[in-house]
């Protein structure tokens, strides 16, 4: 049943998740995410993804899908301490960066921005462009983080839903003892 060693099914699984699939994803371009309506679970089952992994999982046994759950499990914590890393260096230290300058010398961000009309359109030009320029970029390394992210819990979900419709319960095998008759 299981002719792929764990590691090798994980690279398989990764395949079926590019993370520009979730960069793609319509629910960016109308600025709420896809994950808010009661349909969430049923939207993510229904992905080509997510039915190309319930083929791979169908071929796989119960303790290689634990398995692949836990290769799940550390992706998305490994996504997670990316992510909050992203965050941290590329909006709060930018952020506490502008506020210790404007603290220790009050209004000089403003002078220096508004001392450049003074000086010419042309540099003004090409310090809106600069600023223009790395906004943008923080922000696409933001949307990149958080596709990272989004992808990681599919894949952990899905594991995880596989599992459960096989009665697989992560933290629960001892179900059948906890039911009553």
């Amino acid at each position: 049943m299981d002719d792929t060693s764990a590691a090798e099914d994980w690279e398989q699984v990764q395949a079926l998740f590019p993370a520009q699939n979730s960069i793609t994803s319509k629910s960016w371009t109308f600025g709420f995410s896809g994950r808010l309506p009661r349909t969430r679970i049923d939207r993510l089952m229904q992905t080509q993804a997510a039915a190309k992994l319930a083929l791979m999982l169908d071929q796989r046994s119960n303790m290689r899908i634990k398995a692949l759950r836990t290769f799940a499990a550390v992706n998305l914590e490994q996504a997670t301490a990316a992510f909050r890393i992203s965050i941290i260096a590329n909006v709060s230290v930018p952020i506490l960066l502008l506020t210790v300058i404007n603290l220790l010398f009050p209004g000089s961000l403003g002078r220096i921005f508004l001392s450049t009309f003074e000086v010419s359109q042309q540099f003004l030009m090409i310090q809106l462009g600069v600023m223009f320029l790395t906004l943008s970029w923080l922000l696409a390394v933001l949307i990149y983080a958080v596709a990272c992210l989004n992808q990681a819990r599919d894949i952990r979900h899905l594991i995880d839903l596989t599992a459960a419709e096989r009665g697989i319960y992560f933290g629960l095998e001892d179900i059948d003892e906890m039911q009553s008759d």
